[in-house]
């Protein structure tokens, strides 16, 4: 078995901060003097990939190349960098290659312990690894078509039936239903997100974040009517770049009406899901949503899901729905009261139908049936990990 923990640090500052956290943990955690040169010769002379390696990057050349190469020699650790440089383009490079975490030195012990907490916990599963997370965004074509509701049994059915970490960001600050929707007290960080960017860092949006289940996390608001909250672009591209480094799929629910933030998040998304209902209206605006999606994340997958769709319709078909905005459907969600009955309890269906095992509700198929159309074929496999409860200090 790989070994639990290994550091490479040059301060003795540092280093001593580093032993407070983790000795009382991992009594195999090894702390070496020492930064990116000598962890890539530790790795590179044949010493075995820790589960977790902090690297000082601060002495570094090249730390985007360093931390590229670390990740290539260690593909199934977590990895975490410290230096000596607060700057924001590094951070999100080093997360594209595959960094879980960038702390600035001098290391304070609060913000090491729960930056190893984060990246090792939400760090659950191979298939994905640490700054690729998925981003998906569902987008109503007009209020009250159920596309919350989609996001909410989506984003849940990932992490619990499908075992991957996620986060449920819903932007809508006023009115997101999310969080209610779980049963879950909202936090004000998404808030203090949106309008002050300069304060999105690794301990803010963990602090941010609230916990549904072990895997899924969500981050929304129900701020008041009479505050008008006018999002800055710049602060949402941090912030998803802070959560796609910790989490295997991002699920963003997109209220239509949040046109400065569109372009911002449409442009990074992996996949896009547009949920309409059948009627004119929701034609109508499939077919202008569709082109401005088109234009906006060229390239980008875009699934056109029907909600509530009644067994006998009487109005509408689904084929006049598809000549009508000239996009196929792709999944029909059937009209079922059990999708009332959930969200009235704060549960979503997968959580009040029992799992897998039982006979679930046709919306439910349904919804299993867009989640495997998110993650294709792949499968989540849990490996062995590091004591989540012991570095909190507590004994499972």
């Amino acid at each position: 078995m790989s070994p639990e923990f290994i550091a490479f640090v040059h301060d003795a500052a540092d280093q001593s901060v580093i032993q407070s956290v983790v000795e009382k943990n991992w009594p195999s955690a090894a702390i070496h003097a020492g930064g990116a040169a000598e962890a890539l010769a530790h790795l590179q002379t044949g010493g075995e990939p820790p589960q977790a390696m902090l690297v000082d990057l601060s002495r570094s050349k090249d730390a985007e190349a360093d931390a590229k190469l670390l990740r290539e020699l260690a593909p199934g650790a977590t990895l975490i960098g410290i230096g000596a440089v607060n700057d924001v383009a590094l951070f999100r490079k080093l997360l594209a290659v595959g960094i879980a975490d960038y702390l600035i030195k001098p290391l304070q012990a609060e913000s090491l312990q729960q930056a190893i907490v984060t990246a090792v916990h939400f760090n659950v599963g191979d298939d994905k690894k640490p700054g690729q997370a998925e981003l998906v965004v569902i987008i109503g074509t007009r209020g009250g078509v159920g596309a919350s509701t989609v996001a909410v049994n989506t984003a849940w059915l990932l992490a619990e039936e499908n075992k991957f970490s996620t986060a449920l960001v819903d932007l809508d600050v006023h009115y997101g239903s999310s969080a209610l929707a779980l049963d879950l007290e909202p936090s004000p960080g998404l808030r203090e997100a949106l309008k002050n960017p300069s304060r999105i860092d690794s301990l803010f949006v963990t602090s941010a974040l609230v916990k549904a289940t072990e895997r899924l996390y969500v981050l929304g608001s129900e701020e008041s009517l009479e505050d008008e909250i006018h999002p800055d672009p710049a602060a949402i591209s941090l912030l998803l770049a802070e959560l796609r480094g910790r989490f295997q799929y991002l699920i963003v629910d997109l209220p239509r009406g949040a046109i400065g933030l569109q372009d911002a998040i449409l442009s990074d998304a992996n996949k896009i899901i547009l949920v309409s209902d059948l009627s004119l209206a929701g034609i109508r605006d499939a077919v202008r949503l569709t082109g401005k999606l088109r234009g906006v994340a060229k390239g980008v997958e875009i699934k056109l899901i029907l909600n509530r769709v009644a067994e006998k319709n009487v109005g509408i078909s689904v084929k006049d729905f598809e000549r009508g905005c000239d996009h196929k459907v792709d999944l029909e969600i059937p009209d079922d009261n059990k999708v009332a009955v959930a969200s009235n309890a704060g549960k979503t269906l997968g959580a009040i139908q029992g799992g897998v095992s039982n006979a679930p509700g046709k919306a439910l198929l349904a919804l299993r049936g867009l989640v495997q159309m998110i993650i294709g074929k792949q499968t989540a496999k849990k490996k062995p990990g590091l004591s989540l409860m012991g570095l909190l200090g507590k004994k499972a």
